[in-house]
């Protein structure tokens, strides 16, 4: 079972961040919820499909039924991760947290999924890595292993030290309370910047180390950058502006 704010879920739940989009009244006796969510993680598949609406009260947190919703899945660079755009027309909604409490549970929630995207990043980032530095060992040319190159070597050095910084910052944001305060807010940021930037550059790496072999539908590179690649766009944006904040304050 799946819990949110404390209650149990049916089954595998998904959250749409609707607090600036959403909107939900008191009518019939209940909660109805309008508006719109989009690029919500796996919506097809929820069994349930957590939304955060504002109510004039503040942000509450309501559990809603895929049959009260209109999902409609995109094809995005990744065909593993599906996203979907969710409407809400008078969709009858479950309170599941109330204001004040949703509003700093919500924020916790988002700091340890990005916390949570962040590792990924850093395993996409291994196993790229793993792949390239396995490749270069055994790919000869000239009598010797492409790997005594410094051309070679060294990029895949640098992209060593990229994944394990990101590692360290990742370490650190998830160990840091998630209480939504200055620190948290400035760990996870630059964990989930150092990530992404490292996923990236690295699977770009591994695919030039490999040679023509890397671009090859057969090679399973072009999954990691796949992943990679919805991992930036996912996290892209928030981070950089949540640094600049703790380092310029209202002047950022």
């Amino acid at each position: 079972m799946s819990q949110a704010a404390g209650v149990a879920l049916p089954g595998p739940a998904t959250l749409a961040d609707g607090s600036t989009t959403c909107r939900a009244t008191r009518r019939d006796g209940g909660w109805r919820l309008d508006g719109a969510v989009q690029a919500v993680l796996h919506a097809d598949v929820a069994t349930e499909i957590v939304v955060a609406a504002r109510t004039p009260a503040g942000v509450a947190l309501f559990g809603v039924g895929p049959d009260a919703a209109s999902v409609s899945t995109r094809t995005g660079v990744d065909p593993l991760r599906m996203t979907s755009d969710v409407a809400l027309a008078g969709a009858e909604g479950r309170l599941l947290a109330g204001p004040p409490s949703a509003a700093p549970l919500l924020t916790a929630i988002r700091g340890r999924a990005t916390t949570l995207l962040a590792g990924e990043a850093i395993g996409v980032a291994d196993r790229a890595l793993e792949i390239a530095v396995g490749h270069a060992k055994t790919r000869t040319q000239f009598d010797r292993s492409i790997g005594s190159f410094q051309a070679v070597s060294q990029q895949l050095a640098d992209g060593y030290a990229e994944v394990e910084l990101a590692r360290s910052l990742a370490y650190r944001a998830a160990v840091v309370p998630q209480d939504g305060g200055p620190a948290a807010t400035e760990a996870i940021a630059c964990a989930a910047h150092a990530a992404s930037r490292a996923a990236i550059s690295v699977c770009e790496t591994a695919i030039q180390v490999c040679g023509g072999m890397g671009v090859t539908w057969e090679f399973p590179l072009h999954r990691w950058f796949r992943r990679a690649l919805w991992l930036e766009a996912e996290l892209a944006g928030g981070p950089l502006e949540a640094i600049a904040h703790s380092l310029f304050g209202e002047h950022s």
